[in-house]
């Protein structure tokens, strides 16, 4: 079956001839497509009537790749760590949550524990992929952030210490093996003793491996990049509140063209001129921006318990401590994060839309087929309105999504979208 979506499409007019950006941004485009791949882009004679390009509430639409988010722990009340077959359907729930803010692709991460929780995850993980082809359209693949991680405090962030340890390329092996080698991303330390030669062997078998959680030196970071890392997870969180200013584990991963970096924009986690300094030194070519959400992502404000820690969601979406200004996770999801890096970091919204596609799957190598709209490749798209910052918004222009499609079909309308539901208890005890 053929579609069709006429709609303005920022990322496309960003790579416009047209001497004026403003009028280029407002070109309707309309774009063609079936199940496999899209099949023709054209720009729409402004004097051509017959096309009108697609509304909701009233503001003219924007049509772009679909959001891809490289870092998810968990949303609505669901982790992605599924440490048994009861917790299976935790991934139709948080993928029927993203693809109402119009992410497309995203990858579960789970984060630091022992052997065999992590084998099960990636088990339960697995079977589900292997059993349900949409599902399996939205998830890309596994982000294992740790366990080979800074055992320091500080460093580590939330990661257990008891689970820190060296690499090993057999438990590894393991993990992939069950996985079904969905395991795509790894977050690593570059200062773990062994790491470098762990590197090697796990970007030879295809992973991404990115340095985070580490207390490394600008020799660590060489190696690690020499051996093959190519991302920094994160970056200006997961490290000491006080560093040394000058030598440090901030300026080399800045200043180094070789790596992506991934920014976590939920307006909490890096203060403004924090945000815009990072993600001017890497630059919109090299920047990724993610969530890092939690499982209270997408959840109500409110007072949350989680075994013996007590969390509060403010208003405002940033997650504390009970009673203490100490940040305990991301409770934002991508989407989220494009008006505040507009704001923040004084970027385009079509530099801000690839760091949140383009990027991210040039990073994974899946550039050919996604993270942009090109003719041939696949028909993953998010459709959005943008409007002028409002009471309540800090600034930041407004972005609502209409439409998610994922493989040439539609996953979501906010015009018949049903209300999803959130758990009225958290089981677990813990965030991650």
């Amino acid at each position: 079956m053929v579609n069709t979506i006429t709609a303005q499409a920022p990322t496309l007019s960003c790579n416009s001839s047209s001497s004026s950006s403003s009028s280029s941004e407002n070109t309707l485009y309309t774009i063609t497509f079936d199940e496999e791949k899209i099949l023709s882009i054209s720009p729409v004679n402004p004097g051509d009537s017959s096309s009108v390009g697609l509304q909701f509430e009233g503001q003219p639409c924007n049509v772009g790749p679909a959001l891809i988010d490289i870092q998810v722990n968990g949303y609505a009340g669901k982790t992605m760590k599924i440490k048994s077959p009861d917790e299976k359907n935790n991934l139709r729930v948080v993928t029927d949550h993203l693809r109402q803010v119009g992410v497309g692709m995203y990858f579960p991460t789970i984060c630091t524990d022992s052997y065999e929780v992590t084998l099960a995850a990636l088990t339960h993980i697995a079977e589900v992929l292997d059993s349900d082809k949409d599902l399996a359209s939205s998830i890309g693949g596994v982000h294992l952030e740790g366990p080979y991680l800074s055992p320091e405090d500080g460093w580590r962030g939330a990661h257990p210490l008891q689970h820190t340890r060296q690499p090993s390329w057999d438990e590894f092996q393991k993990w992939q093996a069950v996985s079904g080698n969905r395991i795509k991303i790894m977050t690593v330390a570059a200062e773990v003793p062994g790491i470098p030669e762990f590197i090697k062997k796990a970007t030879q078998s295809g992973v991404v491996i990115s340095i985070g959680h580490s207390n490394m030196n600008k020799q660590a970071w060489d190696a690690a990049v020499d051996a093959g890392a190519t991302l920094s997870t994160h970056l200006g969180n997961g490290c000491l509140s006080s560093i040394d200013r000058h030598n440090n584990h901030l300026w080399p991963q800045c200043a180094c063209r070789k790596t992506f970096a991934s920014f976590i924009c939920d307006g909490h986690h890096l203060p403004p001129d924090c945000l815009y300094s990072l993600l001017h030194a890497k630059g919109p070519e090299k920047s990724i921006l993610i969530s890092d959400s939690v499982l209270l992502a997408g959840m109500p404000s409110g007072v949350y318990k989680k075994g013996h820690l007590e969390v509060e969601k403010l208003a405002s979406g940033r997650l504390v401590k009970l009673g203490t200004p100490y940040l305990a996770g991301s409770a934002c999801n991508l989407l989220d994060c494009i008006p505040i890096a507009m704001r923040d970091a004084n970027y385009q919204l079509s530099e801000v839309w690839n760091m949140a596609t383009h990027n991210p799957a040039q990073l994974l190598k899946m550039d050919s087929s996604h993270g942009s709209l090109e003719v041939g490749k696949a028909p993953n798209f998010t459709i959005y309105t943008v409007a002028d910052p409002v009471e309540g918004s800090n600034g930041a222009p407004v972005v609502k999504v209409f439409q998610t499609w994922v493989g040439g079909r539609l996953v979501h309308d906010a015009t018949t979208a049903q209300p999803l539901s959130f758990p009225e208890k958290l089981e677990g005890d813990s965030l991650l």
